[in-house]
């Protein structure tokens, strides 16, 4: 579906800090509606999918140089929790990804990496992009 609007990486360069901040806030809002519902029992992936993940990108980017051992020595060692909360994820949340519409709320797009997930993994794509 097309979304009429101003992507938030396009239009919060342009915004003083007060309306940055409520943008911010709108985005967290929407993300956290997103989380609240209720998934499929057990369809999220265990923890320990995710670490293991990390090991191989890990070992992928010592070999390219990307990072120093010691870096991919204390990353590697980080211990997955045994459990996380899941919920249905956006898979890709982003400046990009989110419009701020002629009307003023933020809708987002590229929904298309939905899927149930341990709820920090939004937190860790956003940060990590």
């Amino acid at each position: 579906e097309f979304v009429e609007g101003t992507p938030l990486d396009e239009w919060l360069p342009r915004q003083r800090s007060d309306r940055e901040a409520a943008a911010a806030r709108a985005a967290g809002l929407w993300l956290a509606q997103l989380h609240r519902g209720s998934p499929p029992a057990d369809r999220a992936p265990a923890p320990g999918r995710y670490a293991q993940r990390l090991g191989a990108v890990l070992r992928r980017m010592l070999r390219a140089r990307l990072l120093r051992a010691d870096v991919v020595a204390a990353l590697g060692s980080l211990t997955p929790p045994a459990s996380a909360a899941s919920a249905v994820t956006h898979g890709d949340i982003c400046p990009e990804n989110l419009i701020r519409t002629p009307a003023g709320p933020i809708r987002p797009i590229d929904e298309e990496r939905l899927a149930v997930r341990p709820l920090a993994y939004d937190l860790a794509r956003t940060i990590n992009r």
